[in-house]
């Protein structure tokens, strides 16, 4: 089975990845014994695989170690990655390597990027803005319009925190993905060097824990596409779908 990036299991748990580089040894040389040991490429489907929720995570965490190394002695893939996950709490959680073990941190402003460690990006947002007095700051002059991630981390929390409340499932997907046009990186803002396409945003996706719903549009066609675990039959074989990637519209006359 490919390894996930991202995903929601038929509990509402949702898990994501971002990249986590930096100077710190992330990952045990060797496997542990009497651990569950893995590699930071299939941890996220191991999760979506065998826990339903937050709390069964925290329970499982001090039996978890991620090497880069099998009982072998021979390396495996294991890219450098932070996780967050959430579920129909709301609670959001995140899970950052440190030499093998995965330390947990609760994520009260619910937004993830890439590095650095989540406690910095708390830092840099509080020092940004005050969070108990949102309307205070003047958005409009003082929000970080840069697209590194501790700029992202603040403009998608002021963003997801300004948003009104929506009640009806359809309007807050709607809602996320204002959001994530904020984030998004167009084609050709970032000079490929010494590959083809460079860096930009290949797709944007909302997930609803209640409905167990992906919904995913990809960054050449607007048009959203909508898939729910409950709609699928509960088959053991894999199944692939496909986005259309050139531009859609639909007309104004259907």
């Amino acid at each position: 089975m490919d390894p996930l990036k991202e995903g929601i299991n038929d509990q509402g748990l949702i898990g994501i990845t971002n990249e986590f580089v930096g100077p710190k040894p992330r990952f045990s040389k060797l496997p542990q014994p009497d651990k569950k040991n893995l590699s930071s490429y299939h941890f996220l489907t191991y999760a979506l695989a065998n826990y339903a929720s937050l709390a069964e995570i925290l329970d499982d965490l001090d039996q978890l170690c991620l090497a880069n190394h099998d009982r072998e002695g021979q390396a495996v893939i294991c890219p450098d990655f932070h996780y967050m996950f959430t579920d129909d709490s709301q609670a959001c959680l995140v899970l950052e390597p440190d030499r093998g073990r995965l330390k947990a941190t609760v994520n009260p402003y619910g937004v993830m990027t890439n590095s650095p460690d989540i406690d910095k990006h708390f830092k840099a947002l509080e020092k940004t803005l005050a969070v108990d007095d949102l309307r205070a700051f003047n958005a409009a002059k003082d929000l970080p319009g840069g697209y590194d991630p501790k700029s992202r981390f603040i403009k998608a929390y002021y963003l997801k925190a300004m948003t009104p409340p929506n009640q009806e499932e359809g309007q807050a997907q709607a809602a996320a993905f204002d959001v994530l046009s904020a984030l998004t990186l167009p084609r050709g803002f970032i000079r490929p060097g010494n590959r083809n396409e460079g860096t930009f945003t290949r797709y944007s996706s909302v997930y609803a824990s209640q409905s167990q719903t992906l919904t995913v549009r990809s960054g050449t066609n607007p048009l959203p596409y909508q898939l729910s675990l409950k709609d699928l039959a509960q088959a053991s074989d894999r199944r692939a779908f496909f986005l259309p990637d050139h531009f859609q519209a639909s007309s104004l006359e259907t």
